[in-house]
C-alpha cells in the first residue's frame, strides 16, 4: 500500500518541477531572445501612437436600455 503513495508522491513532485521549469522558460524567454530595438524607438520625442485629433468622442449620444421581464 505504501509504494502507492510513493509513486503518487513522485509524480506530483515531477509535475511540480516540470511545471515550474517551463514558468521559468517563459519569463526568460525574452533575455535569452531579445527582439533588435533602435534608439529612435526609445527616443521621447517620437510620437505618440494615437493620434489625438483622430479620435472621437461620443458627446451627447445617448443609449437606450431595455429590461424585460421573463416572469410569467
Amino acid at each position: 500500500m505504501s509504494d502507492v503513495v510513493w509513486s503518487i508522491n513522485i509524480m506530483c513532485g515531477i509535475l511540480i518541477i516540470g511545471v515550474s521549469y517551463c514558468i521559468y522558460w517563459i519569463f526568460t524567454y525574452d533575455d535569452r531572445y531579445p527582439n533588435p530595438a533602435t534608439v529612435s524607438e526609445h527616443e521621447p520625442d517620437s510620437e505618440p501612437l494615437i493620434d489625438e485629433s483622430r479620435r472621437s468622442y461620443p458627446t451627447d449620444e445617448r443609449v437606450e436600455v431595455r429590461t424585460e421581464s421573463y416572469a410569467h
